[in-house]
């Protein structure tokens, strides 16, 4: 049960960055930051799935984040990735409250 786990948590990271990158995108573009967050997803997975069929090299499949998601149960968790994954996401969502904070909304 406890590898079923760490397998669900391995995919944290990845939601993390998506996340607050999203979140500030909206923060920064709002009419058009939805749009360019799911092709942000979109783009980082056909990427990783093409750059995969096509044989690129490791490094350039290096750059999607579903590149760094491991298939925990079978290979050990990398936590460097993971790390900066988690880093950047919440950097970018800081960046999306400061964001919200500054901007001038009415409420009814």
């Amino acid at each position: 049960f406890l590898r079923l786990i760490e397998a669900g948590l391995n995919c944290l990271p990845a939601s993390t960055l998506f996340l607050g990158v999203g979140a500030l995108l909206v923060a920064m573009a709002p009419r058009q930051g939805v749009g360019l967050a799911y092709g942000l997803v979109s783009v980082a997975f056909v990427w990783y799935l093409v750059g995969a069929l096509l044989r690129a090299p490791s490094w350039l499949l290096g750059v999607s984040p579903f590149d760094q998601i491991g298939f925990v149960p079978a290979v050990s968790f990398r936590a460097g990735p993971a790390a900066v994954m988690v880093v950047i996401g919440v950097a970018a969502a800081a960046g999306a409250l400061a964001r919200f904070r500054t901007r001038d909304l009415v409420g009814v």
